[in-house]
């Protein structure tokens, strides 16, 4: 059978990995490719959990800013936000970014935190998701109000 895995210790694109069978799930839905399926688990599932399960839930209302937007993961973030009909979704994304994540629903911003002192992110994002992660999250967090909540997907050393 052919079978996908979420686990905490696993990383990279294994061929063969020994798991628990609650772990695994079947890859056989007849109108979908299996490698479509499993982009979609390692795309949807982190951007979800960093939505939902890390920290407070992301509420109908709230601001949500997304670093790394044009990501796999990030445009699941995106989606998912405005399916969570948060007030706003914002990316940080180079202007060649743009185009796709604007036709989704988000709103752009510079993708240089130094230029939102003056823009309508700055201490008014409830929610800083950073895709994937970088060592120094700290310039990015100018966004977040007080009590806002960071989360870092992935990282990238």
């Amino acid at each position: 059978d052919r079978v996908a895995c979420l686990h905490n210790f696993l990383g990279g694109n294994a061929k063969y990995c020994r798991v628990e069978e609650g772990r695994a799930v079947r890859l056989d839905h007849p109108d979908v490719d299996a490698g479509e399926l499993v982009a979609l688990a390692r795309s949807y599932v982190p951007a979800h959990q960093a939505l939902h399960r890390v920290g407070p839930p992301v509420r109908k209302g709230d601001r949500v800013l997304v670093v790394g937007g044009s990501t796999p993961v990030g445009i699941a973030c995106v989606q998912l936000g405005l399916i969570a009909e948060c007030a706003e979704v914002y990316v940080a994304a180079s202007p060649q970014e743009r185009g796709p994540l604007v036709a989704l629903g988000a709103v752009p911003v510079a993708a240089n935190p130094g230029y939102w002192v003056d823009s309508h992110v700055y201490g008014q994002c409830d929610v800083l998701l950073v895709c994937p992660c970088t060592e120094d999250v700290g310039p990015y967090q100018c966004a977040l109000r007080p009590g806002g909540k960071t989360v870092c997907v992935g990282f990238s050393p």
